[in-house]
């Protein structure tokens, strides 16, 4: 994007979307102060085989003691690498099979992984089902309310930034069929740490226990009746020294043999490169994480080169994909 003919620095609304089928819209926004003249890169998410919308809008007060008037100028250009696997996981010891393609013009594949996060499974210690008054919490059709309260312990051996996480309920509010959602954590005093909802946010902790109390609703107390085992997760942030990178392979056998490490290549248009993640080794493994955890990160295919020094988006891929690895068992020690 290039800015031009202006005396002012002036500030830019930079707004992409996609409408995509039976999923979320994809989006992408910035915020940006140009000077004349100058000019800037700027890279984002798409989804093939559909409508991309850009709107590009300056702020209303921005060089409002100025006459000049703005230039803006601004190329696209669409290229990347498709991916069979979107959402990856680990399984136990076997490495997992990746297909790269490049569907537009040659492309650079420098797949590079971490799992940063560590997701511990918790069942509830106590729950409570209990009927909301009838003067408020009564549907028109004479159904009544039904509210579950679960309540959840957990304990941090460290001080850490951790994030409350419900795969069945988390980030769906109209495409759900239960109400609320709301959580609060709060410590063996009762003093309330944090609270939320459907959308779950971190807060940094100290070293202690703590009490978590998931609240859900519905009129139909069977469908309560199924959630009173409802699995929640505490996700935890690794510290960076505690960050488990991936080793990546060209053939299956390459995590145990210890060769064929898979660095980069150049994908042609159409031809597929396939590729394998190992699974992490169990020296690199958070300590004291129990069998049941899942380690949770994200995986890189490509870099973008065109950027300047100076931009703060330099080589840094735009799409990510997760990936996770299950903690096994800890190995059987022999008594011989």
């Amino acid at each position: 994007m290039r800015t031009s003919a202006f005396d002012t620095p002036r500030r830019f609304f930079l707004d992409t979307v996609q409408i995509c089928p039976l999923k979320r819209p994809v989006k992408w926004e910035a915020v940006v102060t140009f000077s004349s003249p100058s000019s800037k890169n700027f890279s984002f998410p798409v989804e093939g085989g559909l409508t991309l919308e850009l709107s590009i809008a300056q702020f209303w007060s921005s060089g409002i003691a100025s006459h000049e008037p703005t230039c803006v100028d601004f190329e696209i250009v669409l290229h990347g690498i498709s991916i069979d696997q979107k959402v990856s996981t680990l399984d136990g010891e076997s490495p997992l099979l990746i297909v790269a393609r490049s569907l537009l013009a040659s492309e650079k594949l420098v797949p590079v992984g971490t799992l940063n996060k560590i997701r511990i499974p918790y069942r509830p210690v106590e729950c409570n089902l209990s009927s909301l008054p009838t003067d408020r919490d009564k549907l028109p059709s004479g159904k009544q309310i039904i509210a579950l309260t679960l309540t959840y312990k957990f304990k941090l051996e460290d001080n850490a930034e951790i994030k409350p996480h419900v795969p069945l309920l988390n980030n769906r509010i109209y495409d759900n069929k239960f109400e609320s959602q709301f959580y609060r954590i709060s410590d063996s005093n009762k003093r309330i740490y944090s609270s939320g909802d459907v959308y779950p946010s971190y807060v940094r902790l100290s070293k202690g226990e703590y009490t978590l109390q998931l609240y859900i609703r519905h009129e139909n107390v069977q469908f309560l009746e199924k959630l009173k085992e409802l699995v929640l997760f505490i996700e935890r942030k690794l510290d960076k020294k505690d960050f488990v990178p991936l080793m990546f392979y060209s053939q299956p056998d390459g995590p145990i043999v210890g060769s064929g490490t898979f660095k980069s290549t150049v994908l042609v248009p159409g031809e597929p490169e396939a590729f394998y993640v190992g699974p992490p080794s169990s020296e690199k493994l958070p300590k004291n994480a129990p069998p049941g955890a899942v380690l949770v990160g994200s995986i890189t295919y490509g870099t973008v080169s065109t950027f300047n020094k100076k931009d703060e988006q330099n080589h840094r891929a735009p799409v990510s994909y997760s990936i996770s690895y299950t903690i096994l068992p800890s190995k059987v020690r022999s008594s011989v």
